[in-house]
């Protein structure tokens, strides 16, 4: 199996993000380390990579694993007006 390893990085200040969680067609595979790296293993084919944490957007997107791969996933931060 494909094995994809990355991090999930804050959009703005480029931090890295600790516990995300990362979903794959709604499963929850994996969240990020206190670093904001991830791994995990998954079947080739296409999925809907799903990236959630309090206090952030939702990040969705479509991918196509084949092999090994390493992904690095923007989040954004919710900005609230005053």
């Amino acid at each position: 199996m494909p094995r994809i390893s990355g991090y999930v990085i804050e959009k703005w200040s480029k931090i890295l993000v600790p516990n995300a969680e990362i979903r794959i067609n709604g499963v929850l595979v994996t969240k990020s380390d206190d670093e904001g790296r991830f791994i995990f293993e998954v079947g080739s084919g296409t999925y809907e990579l799903k990236v959630s944490k309090v206090m952030y957007e939702d990040s969705k997107q479509n991918v196509t694993f084949i092999g090994d791969a390493s992904l690095n996933i923007i989040i954004q931060p919710i900005v609230k007006a005053l």
